[in-house]
């Protein structure tokens, strides 16, 4: 990659990511005004407030980059143009947010230099960052981007157009596309070196949800130790630097969880919408957030049930607005299969037209290919993680129970220890 290449690429990384992260601001304003009684009352230009920002403007940008490929208009141009016209949209968003964003800077800075931990931690999370960022300047190399996700985001490029069936197949043209859109918009604007970057920026937007969250709650040890320990975890870096979705999933799906769990401690409903959302977008990108979906509605109807007699009157209202703003973020896929194909998700879940129940059998026989689902299993399969770059990674399989010893905020630690138990479980066993 040569120097001019490098530049060009961060310039149009850092126009992507503070017009998203602006965009998203007066979309968090938006949906604060139309849904909370005292808007006023909440103020968005938080650290936390700033990483959901960009993931749902990262996510506003890929519907729209859609919208382009179904007129027939998926190019560099447009898609210019429509990072221009999301820029006016909230030009006055630009100003406020330098100024907040520096204000918050500032405060971090003054707790590290009275806390070594903290500043230690802090400064290793951004050279490692650093090094990330570099990492997804390399051309693709990996096996799934190289088959197909790359090849799929280079024929929206080419055709300058999106075919909703993405090539018709039973399996691979149901699935949710975001990313693979979104990878496509990136290499338009700047080839393979912005698609990579693009899916860094995601991972750095939860990064900031997970440091603004623990930070307001937990202080900032906690909150720096955790960002830390998220980078050191390399399988979750190494897939956010590459054409690869799932941590892009992941930061979609766990910043959602963790918005719905502070609505539990706060009763803040901004932080449950913002939760509707992600989580909606979350499902725009692969079907495996279903289980943390289904998670977070048990969690809103238990915590408006258990509130007693005068909040249940607001749990069917609650849930109402809530899984709207996920069908807003995620419905379009769903509702395409259902339009395409007569289902809305793809043959594991409910059949498929056209697919015969042997082809169907050997796509669940392909899954069931594994060693008995025993406990003697599951800790050998954790030992993946028994190494030195991953270390941290294998004993959080076991350190997560201290949760049950904390003090503080122990509702929002519950909730994340219940959805690690039930999510292993069903990773493991389902």
């Amino acid at each position: 990659m040569s120097k001019l290449d490098f530049i060009r690429t961060l310039i149009y990384f850092l126009l992507v990511v503070s017009v998203s992260t602006a965009f998203g601001i007066t979309l968090i304003q938006l949906i604060q005004r139309i849904f909370q009684k005292d808007p006023k009352k909440n103020h968005v230009y938080k650290i936390k407030f700033f990483g959901a920002a960009l993931l749902l403007g990262l996510g506003v940008y890929g519907y729209l980059s859609i919208f382009l490929g179904l007129v027939g208009f998926f190019s560099k141009d447009y898609l210019l143009l429509v990072l221009l016209v999301l820029a006016f949209l909230s030009k006055n968003q630009f100003i406020k947010l330098s100024k907040y964003l520096y204000k918050n800077v500032l405060d971090i800075a003054k707790k590290c230099l009275i806390d070594p931990i903290s500043l230690v931690a802090i400064a290793a999370t951004i050279l490692i960052l650093g090094s990330l960022y570099l990492s997804a300047m390399r051309p693709p190399c990996a096996s799934d981007e190289l088959h197909y996700h790359f090849p799929q985001a280079m024929q929206i490029v080419e055709n300058h157009k999106i075919d909703l069936s993405f090539g018709g197949h039973y399996f691979y043209g149901n699935i949710p596309k975001l990313m693979d859109v979104i990878f496509a918009a990136g290499i338009a604007i700047s080839g393979y070196s912005l698609a990579h970057a693009l899916n860094f920026a995601i991972m750095l937007g939860f990064l900031v949800i997970v440091f603004g969250i623990i930070h307001e709650h937990f202080g900032i040890r906690a909150a720096s130790l955790s960002i830390l320990l998220l980078v050191l975890f390399d399988d979750f870096t190494w897939n956010g630097t590459t054409g690869y979705i799932d941590t892009a999933t992941t930061s979609f799906e766990i910043g959602a969880l963790l918005f719905t769990s502070e609505w539990v401690l706060t009763k803040n409903k901004l932080s449950l919408l913002i939760g509707a959302s992600l989580i909606g977008l979350a499902l725009s990108v692969k079907y495996s957030p279903a289980p943390t979906f289904l998670y977070l509605l048990l969690v809103v109807f238990l915590f408006v049930f258990l509130r007693g007699r005068a909040h249940r009157k607001s749990l069917i209202p609650m849930l109402i607005v809530f899984g709207g703003l996920i069908f807003v973020f995620g419905g379009f896929w769903y509702v395409k299969n259902i339009v395409l194909f007569s289902n809305p998700t793809y043959p594991l879940y409910f059949g498929h037209k056209g697919v015969t129940e042997m082809r169907y059998a050997s796509l669940i026989n392909a899954l069931h290919q594994f060693r008995p689902k025993t406990f003697v299993t599951f800790f050998e399969l954790i030992k993946h993680y028994l190494t030195f770059n991953s270390s941290t990674v294998y004993l959080s399989f076991y350190l997560a129970f201290l949760a049950l010893f904390a003090k503080e905020n122990r509702k929002f630690s519950l909730i994340l220890l219940t959805y690690y138990v039930l999510y292993v479980f069903y990773w493991f066993f389902f």
